[in-house]
């Protein structure tokens, strides 16, 4: 039985260290890669692009106004690399808890409030255990948004922008259907409108009619004035 049991804690331990070194081996690539656009953006030749591309990067995450997303961050005290990384996990969580955060802003305000209860020193790894996310994805959209950041390729491929196209297409898709259901509607309106219409005639023309056969002297007979003989 005690074999039994040192074998289990040992085979706990090893899971706990092999989740442990993994989570340390993510937040070490997440700030290789944020030291990389730190650097890009020190260089005068470079910083102006840089910052276009930073911009365009929060765009095709979903960010409503882009260029704000990134002073927001900067004006915590992040470095520009910092701020993407913020950027990148925002994505991820407004990926897999759109009920939570329906829209990328309130995903992004969120990883900022949680990286800066701390004064910044609070850990990507934390963090993301907080949310509820893994950093491995979050690895992956840093190492694309390097790429398109540093200029190697001029089309940013994110892991996102499948779902965010799929989004505008939801969007579109459900403006069509409104406007059919209303257009629809107008239709059934004016038929209606159209039958009160014919009804009322039909009223009219029986009242008339009705007038005529019973000799009221409202309508003249003989189908007009008639003059005296």
């Amino acid at each position: 039985m005690k074999r039994v049991c040192l074998i289990v804690v040992t085979l706990t331990l090893a899971l706990l260290w092999s989740f442990t070194a993994r989570a340390v081996d993510e937040e070490t690539q997440l700030t290789t890669e944020a030291g990389q656009i730190n650097q890009l953006t020190t260089e005068p030749s470079k910083s102006t692009e840089v910052n276009v591309r930073i911009t365009a990067v929060f765009e095709s995450w979903g960010a409503k106004e882009p260029s704000q997303s990134v002073t927001t961050a900067r004006n915590l005290k992040m470095g520009y690399g910092e701020t993407m990384i913020a950027g990148s996990l925002a994505a991820e969580l407004y990926e897999k808890d759109p009920a939570t955060y329906p829209t990328y802003d309130a995903a992004y305000q969120k990883v900022l409030d949680l990286r800066s209860k701390g004064n910044r020193t609070t850990g990507w790894g934390v963090v993301a255990k907080d949310l509820g996310v893994k950093l491995g994805p979050v690895v992956r959209e840093m190492k694309s948004t390097g790429t398109f950041v540093g200029g190697r390729t001029d089309r940013f491929s994110s892991n996102y922008a499948k779902k965010e196209k799929q989004q505008v297409r939801e969007r579109v898709q459900e403006k069509v259907r409104k406007q059919t259901q209303e257009k629809t509607q107008t239709r059934e309106r004016l038929r209606e409108k159209s039958c009160d219409k014919e009804q009322k005639g039909n009223q009219i023309r029986n009242e008339i009619e009705n007038r005529v056969e019973t000799g009221s002297p409202s309508v003249p007979r003989g189908g007009g004035h008639g003059r005296g003989r």
